[in-house]
C-alpha cells in the first residue's frame, strides 16, 4: 500500500479546514517546506499539494510555498491540485484488496 500524505496550503502556511469552510481552518505550520520534508524523512515517496487559496480563485495562489516545497524535497515525486474544475465532479470513496 502507498500512503501518500497531502499537504493543504492557505495563505503560505499548511492547514486543515473544518468541514472544507475556508474561514474556519487549522494552522499545523507556517513552514511547508519544512512540512514536506518531515513527512519526506518518515518514508514518504510522493507528496499531494493542494492549493486552497487557487481552488477559491480558479488559479495558482500560492506558487511561492509549492516552489519551496519542490525545491526542498528534490526527487519527491510532489502533485500539485488546487484548480477547481469548470463543473463539479462527485467521487465516491472506492476501496481495494489485493490476494
Amino acid at each position: 500500500m502507498l500512503i501518500i500524505p497531502a499537504i493543504d496550503l492557505k495563505d503560505g502556511k499548511c492547514v486543515r479546514l473544518k468541514q472544507g469552510a475556508m474561514d474556519k481552518s487549522t494552522v499545523f505550520s507556517d513552514d511547508p517546506a519544512a512540512t514536506a520534508e518531515s513527512w519526506v524523512k518518515q518514508g514518504a515517496r510522493r507528496l499531494h499539494v493542494i492549493d486552497l487559496n487557487g481552488a477559491a480563485a480558479g488559479r495558482p495562489k500560492n506558487e511561492s510555498a509549492i516552489r519551496a516545497i519542490t525545491d526542498a524535497v528534490g526527487g519527491t515525486h510532489t502533485d500539485a491540485a488546487g484548480r477547481r474544475p469548470a463543473r463539479p465532479r462527485h467521487h465516491r470513496a472506492a476501496s481495494s484488496t489485493t490476494a
